[in-house]
């Protein structure tokens, strides 16, 4: 019913889960072993199984009745984000203090994400702010790095990373896609006294050239564990 809803509404597109049949189980475990030997789990390949021989590989995005395309792993993390559907989540990222390893982080949302609107210049600029702690799961060896610089590296690290996958997802969906999926018009309608005057501004249009600022709390990551052996 919300996807029949969101269908029909002409200021945002409409998503659904995006599947993919699993023809031979046997052979796609033999494929992930195979995989496993040779090389490291991509978490942005991740997916989730069900009980139908069917895996959970996005979402599909509809625009005016058309499927207009997908949305990876990744980019779906980013919509939920955005919706404030996400709890936690796992991301490993290679660590600023020693390039041959990786650190894994555990994040959770503290709260929801505050969203604010600039048009009053040409082109509109979407402002989020996103709320969230983060755990450093790994053990670090700090190499006679000073502890709050080690903070500072790996805070850095993460917003950098959120902000650059958030940054991509959301000029997918202005540039190629060209529809709101994320509902950024509910914004927009209040802006404006009456319904012609928003339908006037068309925002649809002006979503296409939005520009979009991502920033955070202060600090995700409060604290780490260090090695001291």
């Amino acid at each position: 019913g919300q996807f029949y809803e969101h269908l029909q509404n002409k200021n945002s597109g409409a998503i659904t889960l995006l599947g993919k049949e699993i023809n031979n189980k046997s052979e796609k475990e033999n494929d992930s072993n195979k995989n496993s030997n040779t090389e490291e789990i991509n978490l942005e390949d991740a997916i989730l199984e069900g009980d139908q021989k069917v895996e959970n590989i996005g979402l599909a995005v509809f625009k005016d009745d058309y499927f207009i395309g997908e949305l990876s792993a990744i980019e779906t993390l980013c919509y939920s984000l955005l919706k404030n559907e996400v709890d936690n989540f796992l991301v490993t990222l290679p660590n600023p203090l020693k390039e041959t390893q990786q650190i894994d982080f555990y994040i959770n949302s503290l709260s929801q994400s505050d969203f604010d609107l600039d048009i009053s210049k040409e082109n509109p600029i979407i402002n989020i702010k996103l709320y969230l702690t983060a755990e450093v799961l790994n053990y670090i060896d700090t190499s006679n790095i000073p502890y709050e610089e080690i903070l500072e590296k790996f805070n850095s690290l993460l917003k950098q990373y959120i902000s650059s996958e958030l940054k991509k997802y959301l000029y997918k969906t202005s540039k190629e896609y060209k529809v709101d999926i994320n509902e950024f018009y509910r914004l927009v309608k209040r802006k404006f006294l009456t319904n012609s005057e928003y339908e006037n501004f068309n925002w649809a249009q002006k979503y296409e050239n939005c520009e979009f600022n991502i920033s955070f709390n202060k600090n995700i990551i409060s604290a780490i564990k260090i090695n001291e052996s």
